[in-house]
């Protein structure tokens, strides 16, 4: 199946690591993530040689080739590692990882525990209007709070595709359960 977005490595034209440098294909929008190449932080590449690295609420964005669509269910997967600390170095447990609109209305989010390593989630993605760009967004504070307890984040590896059900499979409709065919 065709990955929806482009350069979903985040590899980049560089040969270290690239404070606030988006990788090709992606704008900086809040803060700027660092494009990795090196280790400058938790995380390594788990495909090529690129990897990002997102501080407090920092967010990204891409225009998409082919907009997602209302009513269209897609499937974001992953490879995030939460710091096991906070930039002042306090502990910090987990991190949530947020898939913004153009409008920012969350699409999509997950929670990842600190498990000092990658692990490779899953982020189910339901537009409300249709997406022509999509976001980004590292752990981020409450509104009026500072950035104690807020995860520190690399991400590396997304493939954003559409939800295909094999035939036969049951999916619930206004008129009740009907397979698909």
């Amino acid at each position: 199946m065709k990955n929806l977005l482009t350069n979903g490595s985040f590899e980049g034209p560089h040969t270290s690591f690239q404070s606030g440098q988006a990788p090709p294909n992606w704008t900086d929008i809040v803060g700027s993530p660092d494009l990795n190449r090196v280790s400058a932080g938790v995380g390594s590449a788990t495909d090529g040689n690129d990897w990002l690295w997102f501080g407090a609420g920092e967010t990204i964005e891409q225009t998409l080739t082919t907009p997602l669509t209302v009513g269209t269910t897609y499937s974001l997967t992953i490879d995030i590692d939460v710091a096991t600390t906070d930039a002042g170095g306090q502990a910090v447990a987990s991190g949530e990882f947020l898939v913004l609109d153009q409008a920012n209305n969350i699409i999509g989010s997950v929670t990842v525990l600190s498990a000092g390593g990658y692990t490779t989630q899953v982020i189910t993605v339901i537009p409300v209007a249709t997406v022509t760009e999509i976001r980004f967004q590292g752990d981020h504070p409450p509104v009026g709070a500072n950035f104690t307890g807020v995860a520190l984040m690399s991400v590396d590896n997304a493939n954003l595709q559409i939800v295909c059900f094999t035939r036969g499979s049951q999916i619930k409709t206004q008129s009740g359960e009907v397979a698909i065919e």
